[in-house]
Parts: C-alpha cells; structure tokens; sequence
C-alpha cells in the first residue's frame, strides 16, 4: 500500500478494497505504525474511528493504551494542619 501521507507513530489507516479479487479476500486493507516492540502473541488492542476523504471512506486507526488515572486516595486531600505561629511571615 502506498500512502503519500504515513501514519504517525502508533496510529494507522484502512481502505475498504474496493475491487475483492476472491471471495475470501479481505474487505479492507490497513496499515499501522508500531509504537513499541512487540512480542509474537502480544495483544494489540486498536481503536478505530470512521473518516470522510478525498476518495471515500476510511477507518483511522490508533494503538489504544489508554489506562484511566488512579483515582486519588482520602490522604491526597486531607487539609494540612497550619502552625498559628509561623515565623516565616514577612511582617
């Protein structure tokens, strides 16, 4: 597949193919741009959007790695306690 734009790092592209050559061939053709090695048997998981261009359809792709933030514990808002007689004031 020749793209003039490549994908950026971790993200890729499929076409819908257009003429299928048999029957068992695949109905889009993609490509996508690692981000890390890989080893054999590693899951991928890839997220996909529906696009619009110049000729037709397509989907965008991307590596989703997405992992949500840890949500903070009780400590991580819990009030300081303040000294009422803090010398570091300059008056």
């Amino acid at each position: 597949m020749q793209l003039k734009n490549p994908p950026q790092i971790g993200a890729g592209i499929a076409f819908k193919v257009k003429e299928k050559k048999h029957e068992k061939a695949p109905d889009w053709d993609a490509v996508l741009v690692l981000d890390d090695d890989y080893k054999a048997g590693q899951m991928i998981k890839i997220a996909a959007w529906n696009r619009q261009g110049q000729n037709g359809m397509f989907l965008s792709l991307k590596i989703d790695n997405f992992k949500p933030k840890p949500k903070p514990d009780a400590e991580t808002y819990k009030a300081k306690e303040l000294d009422a007689f803090d010398d570091d004031v300059p008056f």
